[in-house]
């Protein structure tokens, strides 16, 4: 009775002491995700960390864009020639998908995560928006994502969530600073040319 009891005790520490691991991860994690506003570096760590945390082979990050489609903004072990390239998806991803529990008919997708040996699909919510989604491959050793595992990897990806549209609403900033920029440089240019044709009444200088 006292054995089973031990026993019991022991794996409710253990319980404790892997939670307060994950917490810790997530803490740490989510202090390096908003300490940058490089949508590249925000990406790029959502996918290391739990590839590296859990052996994962291959992975990619999806981001959403304004007509709906999926960008892959982010990827390892995959091919690069995937980067930018667009996902439809007819339905809503709200939850955690093993993508061996799809339906088809649910999921017309279901070929492209299997094609590319995806088996784990976790959206990236924000306000129970869809910012993107997190695709992972197989573990290292075939071993099956657990139940403990996918609520680590939905807790990142919510956190995630923030940063990543920080990080886009920055990339927006500069991309509308760039064209600001070009056409000040444009009026200034056109202002030079006023000046310099208003200087003279020579044909051939104005020509």
């Amino acid at each position: 009775m006292s054995s089973n009891f031990d026993s019991d005790l022991s794996y409710s520490n253990k319980e404790k002491d892997q939670r307060l691991v994950e917490l810790q991860s997530l803490f740490e994690m989510s202090q390096v995700l908003n300490s940058s506003l490089n949508i590249s570096s925000v990406l790029n760590n959502i996918l290391l960390t739990p590839m590296g945390r859990m052996m994962i082979s291959r992975g990619m990050v999806m981001v959403i864009s304004e007509n709906g489609s999926y960008n892959i903004e982010a990827l390892k072990g995959l091919d690069r020639d995937l980067v930018g390239k667009k996902v439809y998806f007819d339905g809503d991803c709200a939850k955690p998908m093993l993508v061996r529990d799809i339906d088809e008919n649910d999921c017309p997708q279901k070929d492209f995560f299997v094609g590319h040996k995806i088996e784990l699909v976790l959206p990236i919510l924000s306000t129970n928006r869809s910012v993107g989604l997190l695709c992972l491959g197989q573990k290292l050793g075939g071993l099956s994502f657990a139940d403990s595992e996918i609520d680590f990897l939905s807790s990142l990806s919510n956190i995630a969530a923030t940063s990543i549209e920080n990080a886009l609403m920055y990339r927006k900033l500069e991309k509308v600073n760039r064209q600001l920029d070009k056409k000040v440089q444009e009026l200034n240019t056109l202002f030079e040319i006023g000046q310099e044709l208003n200087s003279t009444l020579e044909t051939e200088r104005i020509v």
